[in-house]
């Protein structure tokens, strides 16, 4: 749990009103799912939902898994 804990301080850049899914779900996902071969925002989604009964052990998904729209967002806000 330390890397979900060190993702939790990373700073969410995101507008309070539209935060749905929290940053350290989001990252962690991308994460796994990158170890996994994903390639794109896509297979991060995808991953997701194959592997939520998984993820769901230690993330909390309280709007569902978020969209390849949503993880495109933050990797494009991060890289600003």
């Amino acid at each position: 749990m330390e890397l979900l804990d060190s993702l939790s301080q990373i700073e969410d850049l995101g507008v309070d009103r539209n935060k749905l899914d929290p940053l350290p779900d989001i990252l962690m996902i991308s994460l796994c799912a990158s170890i996994c071969g994903a390639e794109d925002y896509e297979d991060f989604h995808l991953y997701g939902k194959k592997k939520i009964a998984l993820l769901s052990q230690f993330l909390s998904f309280p709007d569902g898994i978020p969209s390849s729209a949503t993880f495109r967002r933050v990797f494009n806000a991060a890289a600003l």
